[in-house]
């Protein structure tokens, strides 16, 4: 996978392009993923310019697929827990929107 495979898949996903950079620059509050020679860097940079989880790769495939992972894994939690609310749902306030 290379990153228009990866921009294109995280399109698939209706993943916000406000919650990543590809190798465009940083982008705070992001997952960010940049390439230096012959490595590719993936981290998180939160708001205030901290790097968090940060992974380097030897090669662009393997940097994808673990954003394309990452993304695909928070959707599915996403998903668990619209579906948990809506089975509980006259048992719980709506005091969230998902």
């Amino acid at each position: 996978m290379n990153i228009a495979d990866l921009k294109e898949k995280l399109i698939e996903l209706q993943v916000n392009p406000s919650y990543y950079s590809l190798n465009q620059g940083l982008k705070s509050d992001a997952i960010m993923l940049n390439s230096y020679h012959n490595t590719w860097e993936v981290f998180y940079l939160d708001e205030r310019g901290g790097k968090h989880d940060e992974f380097i790769f030897s090669n662009e495939n393997d940097a994808c697929l673990y954003i394309y992972d990452r993304f695909k894994n928070l959707k599915s939690i996403k998903e668990n827990i619209k579906q948990n609310l809506k089975s509980d749902d006259d048992k719980l306030p709506n005091i969230i929107n998902l």
